[in-house]
């Protein structure tokens, strides 16, 4: 099978989707611009818990009086990413293994940047655009190379948690990108080369282990106990292997470089329980605590067990290997915590993957998706989208000076036990 012919003109799906990506996600980060202070460091959310004004590489005005969050973390660390300093530039970070271990991003970052603040964040938000728009490519020629048509691809970039990680400066786009590029090579028998790609999503995001399991799973199925499954066959150990050695070698260097496991983060922190417990737990939590935020939360919530179900349902269909990556994605959410579940911003986050894999799976089955499914995802893009801009409201009028008070409005919405939890929990994903 030869790769599909990208023929750019102006009726084309390859070069009409990626621009038509990054003319929205710009609209989308324009409408923000003043509540960010008219700069990239107000989207970052940094947090004077974990900022230092002496030595400050961002003007404080753009510092705000909660914990702040992750996109603070990658941002300390392409400034420096092997740095073992307890703060760059005046910004440390809680734990750094395991912030250290989503290295791939930050690193990139710093090789262009070269450690320049005001770079660095440019450099951040450029690849995480460039990423979502290479994702509506990557995942158009996996659908062509089904014999289906590419247009249906750019669902993928609107998928609502990326609203979350372009506009905080996190690292599910790059990742979701290598996860894609790796499965495309697998289409077009490119093994190796596809195992290198998936080694490269595990340094982005630890997430990525979870379709290497998958495949080493199937392969030994296939290959020892000689099961068959479908009519597929699984990559054998040159696709999987090189990203379960490179996840385990970099967890021991991060072990040996900050003598601690980034493991100890998830047993502390309640990000891995038993199965289903966190999400039946943070289930009553949000029902028991009535508020806007929290009715929001369960809205997602339920939309995202509902498109579970609806990608459960199309399994009989699919092609390729989604389903048995999208099911190890599915058994890692059922492990998860409160810490995630508790907000939408958690959870829709850490099942990126579960989510994107679910739709190529659902896309693998139909000509054209149907129209509810297609209003309804963008339809949750949009309220991410809304829900990120009132969160950007909420730290314009917190934007101060450490230590001095912000409007009453704030700190109103911050005595929801939930919301105050996932803000302050700075180590949830």
């Amino acid at each position: 099978m030869s790769p599909p012919k990208l023929s750019f003109n102006h009726r084309n799906p390859w070069l009409v989707m990626p621009l038509l990506v990054l003319l929205i996600y710009g609209i989308f980060l324009a409408v923000q611009w003043p509540l960010a202070g008219k700069h990239l460091f107000g989207y970052i959310s940094f947090g004077h818990k974990w900022t230092n004004a002496s030595e400050l590489a961002i003007p404080q005005k753009y510092i705000h009086n909660e914990s702040g969050y992750d996109g603070q973390c990658y941002f300390r660390l392409a400034l420096d990413p092997l740095s073992t300093e307890d703060r760059v530039q005046g910004i440390r970070f809680d734990n750094p293994p395991w912030r250290q271990q989503r290295i791939l991003m930050p690193f990139l970052t710093w090789v262009i940047a070269g450690g320049n603040a005001e770079l660095t964040a440019t450099v951040m938000l450029t690849i995480n655009l460039l990423a979502i728009a290479g994702i509506t490519l990557v995942g158009g020629a996996l659908l062509s190379s089904l014999g289906l048509s590419p247009w249906p691809a750019l669902l993928l970039a609107f998928y609502p948690g990326f609203a979350i990680s372009v506009e905080r400066f996190l690292t599910e786009p790059l990742s979701c990108l290598l996860l894609l590029l790796s499965l495309l090579c697998l289409n077009y028998k490119r093994v190796a080369m596809g195992g290198v790609i998936l080694a490269l999503a595990v340094l982005a995001r630890e997430t990525a282990l979870a379709a290497a399991v998958a495949m080493a799973g199937m392969w030994v199925l296939q290959s020892i106990f000689r099961i068959k499954i479908g009519n597929w066959k699984a990559p054998g150990a040159i696709y999987w292997l090189p990203a379960i050695f490179t996840y385990i070698a970099w967890q021991l260097w991060l072990q040996d470089h900050w003598s601690t496991s980034a493991y100890l983060v998830p047993v502390k922190s309640n990000l891995l329980v038993w199965p289903f417990a966190g999400i039946i737990a943070s289930f009553e939590s949000l029902i028991s605590n009535v508020s806007l935020n929290n009715i929001f939360f369960l809205f997602m919530m339920v939309v995202t067990f509902g498109w579970a179900v609806a990608v459960a349902l199309s399994f009989r269909n699919s092609q390729g290997p989604y389903r048995w990556i999208w099911l190890a994605y599915l058994a890692l959410a059922t492990l998860l915590g409160t810490a995630i579940w508790s907000n939408s911003p958690g959870f829709l986050r850490i099942t990126t993957e579960l989510n994107i894999i679910g739709l190529l799976v659902y896309l693998s089955t139909v000509k054209s998706p149907h129209r509810f499914v297609v209003i309804a995802w963008l339809g949750c893009w949009l309220l991410s989208a809304g829900a990120e801009g009132y969160r950007m409201s909420l730290i314009d009028k917190a934007r101060a000076a450490p230590g001095t008070n912000t409007t009453s409005k704030v700190h109103i919405e911050l005595k929801d036990p939930v919301l105050k939890r996932s803000i302050e929990n700075n180590v949830k994903n």
